[in-house]
């Protein structure tokens, strides 16, 4: 199965009093999750493809981009600011493709109700989408029933939904293949203009801060004291020699994790 991501990577600034539109900020940055996925369904011999919208473009420009690729599924990466456009792409692309539309990412994991019943979103993904959308993708191409996949939600034709429960943690996360860079064009990333390789080697916080994302995230997981879990020496090794010789003109190397120095 052919799979296409879209990521709508850009923030439009809104008025708080009036509501009215009063900006766009520029997007351009890697996100760890796609090119995670990628090498995971890359590696079960999928081809997958991505559309990276560092900014809005015309309604006709997105449905030509998105449609040239006449992929079976579709999935939408992303956060709550970026919602607004991924609510106006679904609906576009309603009715003019035979791809399943799925959602994923933060936003459908902590407002899955708001997703799922958005119009032209066929499915969502809870939590960590390797496992769920290999799965998936798998089901799909088999002709199986993916109704009960978990982690992910399925709504039917007929507005009946299935609300399965999140799938535990990958609690070792070096059983994930290295991700795939290349899924992105460097050349429109942000830290190119800067030399500078975004690296991400571990995954979740241990505290639960009452203004973070991280609380409502981790409460979702059986096995939620496993929330925090880090890469291994080696392994975050060969992530970093990957990503060198992906983008050999990096200089420099910006940490994004959410709280690297901490250990048990």
């Amino acid at each position: 199965m052919k799979i296409l991501f879209i990521y709508p990577d850009y923030k439009v600034e809104i008025d708080p009093l009036t509501h009215a539109q009063i900006g766009i900020v520029k997007g351009g940055w890697y996100m760890e999750g796609v090119g995670s996925m990628t090498a995971l369904l890359r590696q079960h011999g999928h081809e997958v493809a991505l559309y990276h919208l560092t900014e809005p473009v015309p309604d006709d420009v997105f449905l030509r981009e998105a449609l040239r690729h006449q992929a079976g599924l579709i999935g939408f990466v992303t956060m709550t600011r970026e919602y607004p456009a991924v609510k106006h792409f679904a609906g576009l692309l309603k009715g003019r493709t035979s791809a399943k539309i799925i959602s994923g990412s933060y936003h459908p994991t902590t407002m899955p109700e708001e997703v799922i019943t958005t119009d032209g979103i066929d499915m969502l993904c809870r939590g960590e989408g390797e496992m769920a959308f290999l799965e998936l993708v798998q089901k799909m191409d088999a002709g199986e029933d993916y109704s009960g996949v978990e982690s992910i939600w399925v709504k039917e034709a007929d507005g009946t939904i299935h609300r399965n429960p999140v799938r535990p943690l990958i609690e070792d996360i070096d059983v994930l293949p290295l991700a795939d860079f290349d899924i992105f064009d460097f050349n429109k990333l942000l830290g190119t203009q800067i030399k500078t390789g975004v690296v991400i080697l571990s995954r979740g916080c241990p505290y639960s801060c009452s203004y973070c994302s991280n609380k409502k995230m981790r409460e979702i997981y059986p096995n939620q004291k496993c929330y925090s879990r880090f890469h291994s020496p080696d392994y975050s090794i060969e992530y970093l020699l990957k990503l060198k010789a992906t983008y050999p003109e990096m200089e420099y190397l910006n940490f994004k994790d959410d709280i690297l120095p901490w250990k048990e």
